[in-house]
């Protein structure tokens, strides 16, 4: 199964409580031992602390759209 996740929030420079969680709570599903893919979507096409390059089932992607709803 291919598992797509808004990363963004797990990206940012100074993370805080949410954006700790995230990242924590990705890295976590990533270190599992299953057989699903995972795709990881960013704000940015370079993000700078990536998940992805950890884990060889993640690929990351960019959003290429504004996120009016936050």
């Amino acid at each position: 199964m291919l598992i797509g996740i808004d990363a963004s929030r797990a990206a940012i420079a100074h993370p805080t409580g949410t954006e700790i969680y995230s990242r924590d709570l990705i890295r976590a599903m990533l270190a599992l031992g299953t057989e699903h893919h995972f795709r990881l979507y960013f704000r940015t096409a370079s993000p700078g602390d990536t998940l992805s390059e950890t884990f060889s089932r993640a690929e990351q992607r960019p959003i290429p759209f504004p996120r009016l709803w936050t």
